[in-house]
């Protein structure tokens, strides 16, 4: 998909390429992102991306509505779902 490994290298084609240089380009779309680590393999890519200045992201203030639960929560059964 994007490449092969010829002697113990990795070789992009062009699919390898054009992943390398969109990867590249997310602090351009995201100028809160920080490009560490990443590897372009011959069938997967793999990499890190750190966000800064993130303020108020996430649950932290996320309470369950009482009384209200989910088809497995009401029953006990762990095998409910293969019945």
């Amino acid at each position: 998909m994007f490449g092969d490994v010829v002697n113990s290298e990795m070789k992009w084609n062009d699919a390898g390429k054009i992943a390398d240089e969109c990867r590249m380009d997310i602090p351009k779309h995201f100028p809160n992102s920080v490009l560490n680590q990443h590897i372009v393999m011959p069938n997967q890519i793999h990499g890190i991306i750190e966000l800064k200045d993130v303020a108020n992201v996430g649950i932290q203030h996320f309470e369950p509505l009482p009384n209200q639960q989910n088809e497995f929560q009401k029953n006990n059964s762990p095998f409910y779902w293969f019945n």
